[in-house]
């Protein structure tokens, strides 16, 4: 739709959530069923971009130069949450985190595509933020919450100027 709310079309139908625009403005990414889809922004049929039949894939989240989608997803090999990142056309899956007794949502890139920011929640129920490299080593926990009294989520990069 256009700025002032004329033009609206609707480009998917159910249960779909946590859409993502491609740097390029051309795709939406979302997740639906389990699983993460395509959808070109003009309009079109949502395309999947394949998932493990017993994962269930949220959160898509597009690079900023385009190529990779990060998200997350629950495997049940592991009963936790980790961080995911395949190519834009769904090819070469990888795990980037796998952290016993943390579940890692909420991801984000930065404006660089060099880090990642992301939320996490251990035993204790307090949720904290962390950032690592794109490939999920050398992380580092930002916010120090304590217990069930924390709720940091969502988190967000400032873009560059």
């Amino acid at each position: 739709m256009g700025v002032d709310g004329r033009g609206r079309k609707q480009l998917t139908s159910g249960d779909d959530s946590s859409p993502s625009w491609s740097p390029d403005g051309s795709t939406i990414a979302f997740a639906r069923a389990s699983s993460i889809f395509v959808v070109p922004a003009a309009g079109g049929t949502p395309t999947s971009l394949g998932s493990d039949p017993q994962a269930s894939d949220s959160e898509p989240v597009w690079s900023p130069d385009g190529t990779k989608i990060l998200f997350s997803s629950f495997r049940p090999d592991t009963l936790e949450l980790d961080l995911w990142v395949m190519n834009a056309d769904g090819s070469n899956r990888m795990r980037i985190t796998n952290t016993p007794n943390l579940d890692e949502l909420d991801p984000a890139w930065s404006p660089d595509g060099s880090r990642i920011l992301y939320s996490g929640a251990g035993d204790s129920s307090s949720w904290q933020i962390y950032v690592s490299d794109a490939n999920g080593m050398n992380r580092h926990v930002l916010t120090h919450a304590c217990g069930a009294c924390a709720g940091n989520g969502s988190p967000s990069w400032q873009p560059l100027r």
